[in-house]
């Protein structure tokens, strides 16, 4: 079944190569532009509370 799979992955993306899609690239572009903001605003929301986690503070230095 992997190798299945595997090679049907491998056809398409030859199929790709041979006849790339059109990207848009302004949509793409801002879908970008926000999964940066959102991840940045997440990091910064879960590093704040890193200094209570008892998973930090059981690590050996």
């Amino acid at each position: 079944m992997l190798i299945g799979v595997a090679a049907y992955v491998l056809y398409e993306a030859y199929q790709r190569f041979l006849d790339p899609p059109k990207v848009l690239g302004l949509p793409m572009l801002l879908v970008a532009a926000v999964g940066l903001v959102v991840n940045l605003i997440s990091f910064r929301l879960l590093s704040s509370g890193s200094k209570e986690s008892l998973n930090l503070k059981g690590r050996v230095p």
